[in-house]
């Protein structure tokens, strides 16, 4: 569980903290020229002791309080099984009322429908035959009308034309009147017979709902019936859970018990700590009064006793050394060497190598790099690389081209561009000396890079960059874990970068504004307990918070002619504690001892 190796940290730390306020005491007891400094440096130790101490009781309290959440929410878990258990559902009862219903349907409902739809297509019919009748006498009107209209043609002159129509107009208003009344009667007719079909259709829908509700039932029926069939395994399941809660109830009591017993050690601590600076105060305030009585010549000699180096300690715990990128230019593969030569003279024999930026670990490269002079058991791993790893199936990747696309040949073997039927560049593909894929540039049609696709050795895309195809700037990045999920965002606007990592469930983990901060993060995570960590001297990495709280970390900086007076600054004035430190040129050796005088200053080479 996680909340064992926050605890296992947590003791860790502590412990370290007390061999600190340990080691802080010891000092005390060194020569009396250096009181003053000691004590003033030892009442600096017990106050950092006493503030990592206090931030160790906060991380208990935090895990004590995320344990108990977790035994609350174990006990609701055995709670809701047991209920399951002790209260099975009336399976029979609920396919009885089903089936009641049913026949209820069958027997009542739907037959009342049946009724209530009869007269209602009586009436329809007769609605037609009237219908059809009218519609027969309209016919005989419009004939005899037609008929008169004929026998007005047929006239042989106008004075004739008129005296028919004189003779027949009673028989054409007549037709007419009788026309309009049945063109109304067929008219009321249809609204009849429309409103008729509406109430027939909404009864034939209410057959219909009760049918498909009756086919609901039979179906509910039988998955009552297969669910009754699955009980006893059901039954079975919630016992086996029941019994892994139990279990797991247990081991978080017991965690609970550890947390206890190590918040009562630590908060000893604290109190040890708490005492030993109020016991601190007086003696500083009498060692301000004797080295006020030194003489010129006592100063002088307890100021060059104080600048001694003192002796490089052995590392204790695991090394780990922290690089940017794999180095490619003589002078850092130079100090690269000179640091694996230092820790395998001092006889290191196991060394992990953390590479922050983006590579693609390749450790024949790197032991080709260090020769012979390298440890037993070197091991390397990559920021990105390790934040792709899941436990999910890995996801195979396609190459995006379209059919009508063509193939254009380049000088370069290991690069083929694909063109539009328009004779465009759309796509640009980078193969590695296997034959596999290592980038993918997609082109927009006007011609400008749109979006870029890194593809790992094994197959699978590693990272997306979108593309401004006016300035050529990358606008944005997403890497993927190997199952193809997001794991880290990364936008640039404005000269400024904003880092999102995600979760697997992709939602934000953590939030960052630097590839310095986000480095410093995983690293907190990924690098061992209690490790020695050999670093360049980059102050936005190892000042960051996240590594600060690391207080089990011992930091031994590699400094080169690279390294600015701010960088020297931070590490003279207090900010990170050291013992040891390195130097990549022999002509900085002066300089590390005279600005840090207190550290032990190691040269990587002749």
């Amino acid at each position: 569980m996680d909340a064992h190796k926050d605890l296992q940290t947590i003791t860790g730390t502590v412990d370290q903290l007390t061999q600190q306020r340990q080691t802080a005491a010891r000092r005390m007891d060194t020569q009396t020229s250096q009181w003053q400094r000691l004590a003033d440096q030892f009442e600096q130790d017990l106050q950092k002791v006493a503030d990592g101490i206090k931030l160790q009781l906060a991380r208990l309290d935090k895990l004590a309080e995320e344990n108990q959440d977790a035994l609350t929410a174990n006990a609701k878990d055995a709670a809701a099984d047991q209920q399951a258990i002790d209260d099975p559902p009336d399976f029979d009862g609920q396919v009885a009322d089903l089936q009641n219903q049913i026949e209820a349907r069958n027997r009542d409902t739907i037959p009342a429908y049946q009724q209530e739809l009869q007269p209602l297509l009586t009436t329809q019919q007769e609605q037609r035959h009237t219908l059809t009748g009218l519609q027969s006498q309209l016919q005989d009107i419009v004939a005899q009308e037609n008929h008169i209209a004929i026998k007005i043609r047929k006239a042989k002159s106008l004075h004739d034309m008129i005296a028919v129509t004189n003779e027949e107009q009673g028989n054409i208003d007549a037709l007419r009147g009788q026309r309009e009344d049945l063109t109304s009667q067929i008219k009321d007719v249809q609204q009849t017979l429309t409103d008729g079909q509406r109430d027939i259709d909404q009864v034939n829908h209410k057959i219909e709902d009760a049918k498909k509700q009756m086919t609901t039932w039979d179906t509910q029926s039988r998955q009552l019936q297969e669910a009754k069939r699955r009980r006893p395994s059901q039954v079975a399941r919630f016992q086996q859970h029941i019994q892994e809660l139990a279990a797991q109830a247990a081991g978080l009591q017991k965690m609970s018990d550890q947390i206890s017993a190590a918040r009562d050690k630590t908060q000893d601590a604290a109190n040890t700590v708490s005492e030993q600076l109020t016991d601190l105060r007086p003696l500083l305030t009498a060692l301000n009064d004797i080295v006020g009585t030194q003489t010129v010549a006592e100063a002088q000699n307890s100021a060059a006793d104080s600048s001694a180096p003192t002796p490089a300690p052995p590392a204790a715990g695991p090394v780990a050394l922290i690089l940017p990128l794999l180095p490619k230019n003589a002078a850092h593969v130079a100090t690269l060497q000179g640091v694996m030569q230092k820790l395998v003279t001092d006889g290191t024999q196991s060394v992990h190598l953390y590479t922050t930026g983006y590579e693609e670990e390749d450790m024949a490269a790197l032991q080709q790099l260090l020769g012979e002079d390298r440890p037993a058991q070197l091991a390397w791993t990559n920021m990105y690389t390790a934040l792709r790893q899941t436990q999910q199936p890995a996801a195979q990747a396609r190459l995006n081209v379209q059919p009508d696309w063509v193939t254009r040949a380049t000088p370069d073997n290991q690069t083929v561009e694909y063109l539009t039927p328009a004779n465009k560049l759309a796509a640009r593909v980078q193969y590695r000396q296997n034959g596999k894929i290592r980038s993918v540039t997609y082109f927009n049609l006007p011609g400008g890079a749109q979006r870029r696709d890194f593809w790992d050795p094994d197959g699978r895309v590693a990272v997306t960059q979108s593309v401004n195809a006016q300035t050529g700037r990358v606008t944005n990045e997403n890497f993927y874990r190997v199952d193809g999920s997001v794991v880290l965002i990364k936008e640039y606007q404005n000269n400024q970068e904003q880092i999102h990592v995600l979760a697997e469930d992709r939602h934000v983990l953590q939030e960052f504004t630097s590839d310095d901060a986000l480095a410093a993060w995983w690293l907190s995570q990924a690098v061992p307990q209690g490790s020695t960590l050999v670093a360049p001297a980059n102050p936005r990495l190892l000042l960051n918070k996240s590594l600060q709280e690391r207080t089990d970390l011992q930091v031994v900086p590699v400094l080169s002619p690279e390294s600015t007076p701010q960088i020297w600054a931070e590490l003279l004035g207090g900010e990170i504690p050291l013992e040891t430190a390195y130097v990549s040129d022999p002509n900085l050796q002066q300089a590390a001892e005279e600005t840090l005088p207190s550290v032990h200053v190691e040269t990587l080479t002749d």
